[in-house]
């Protein structure tokens, strides 16, 4: 019988809070009027973010070819998108508590931000996919945080739509949902939380381009870790009208180094 939504709606202040200052920093990123002093006051606040920052900002991964000694350089070289996304991470790592499920996200959102890399110059459109990524699986952490028995009763064979349905019969709603509620408790920018509503449905063709993206990623991680030719070339035939469509090639190298770079956040 499907939770009621009252009682996971109580839950969620249950979960490890992100600080203020975390949840602050991804609400006023985008402002046109927030300055790089705004932005050193709150990193100033919070001891794990300003940590992260250094972490994040000098992992080949995130961050600059160069080692970056400052918060200050940090801001100036890789600029405000960067920061969002390390601030994103800090708010989620402080849910996660499934270290598979942690690896899950870090490599999705990563194969999602090196996809519109392929598929766009602009950085702000490339952030955005790699934010909308990392916080969809918000609601999926919380999920496993209350109800790791109904979460082990989910069929992981399952494509994702279908585990989708599978929530929403156990829970009344399924992951994406959650994550829209918690997002748009935190205000985050309109457009991303328009995203993750719009991952399931992809009724807004606005839209679709960063939903494909992900999904994309997705597929990518759910193919495995794509070492045998076979499994590969499955992939490939499997995604073949969405790589179409996104004009996109992807390699074995790219899928390889994508591994490399999330086992390497992993461990920091």
């Amino acid at each position: 019988m499907p939770l009621v939504e009252e009682d996971i709606a109580k839950k969620l202040d249950s979960l490890p809070a992100s600080s203020p200052a975390v949840t602050k920093l991804i609400s006023i990123i985008d402002n046109p009027a927030t300055t790089r002093d705004d932005v050193l006051h709150l990193f100033a606040l919070d001891q794990v973010l300003f940590a992260n920052a250094f972490k994040y900002a000098n992992s080949a991964a995130l961050g600059s070819c160069r080692k970056l000694v400052s918060l200050t350089e940090i801001v100036d070289v890789l600029g405000f998108n960067v920061l969002k996304s390390i601030a994103v991470l800090t708010a989620l790592r402080n849910v996660s508590t499934n270290r598979e499920q942690w690896f899950n996200a870090i490599f999705t959102a990563l194969a999602a931000k090196r996809i519109a890399i392929q598929l766009s110059e602009e950085t702000e459109f490339c952030e955005d996919v790699f934010m909308a990524a990392m916080m969809q699986q918000y609601g999926l952490f919380a999920i496993m945080n209350f109800y790791p028995k109904e979460y082990k009763a989910i069929n992981q064979s399952l494509s994702y739509n279908e585990r989708l349905k599978q929530e929403i019969e156990l829970l009344g709603y399924n992951h994406l949902e959650l994550s829209t509620r918690v997002l748009e408790i935190w205000g985050l920018p309109q457009k991303i939380i328009s995203v993750v509503a719009n991952q399931e449905s992809q009724e807004n063709n606005k839209l679709n381009k960063y939903n494909q993206i992900i999904d994309l990623a997705r597929a990518i991680l759910e193919a495995g870790r794509l070492k045998d030719k076979n499994n590969y070339k499955a992939f490939i035939k499997t995604n073949k009208k969405l790589l179409s469509e996104l004009k996109l090639k992807i390699g074995q190298d790219f899928i390889d180094e994508i591994f490399t770079d999330a086992r390497n956040l992993m461990t920091m």
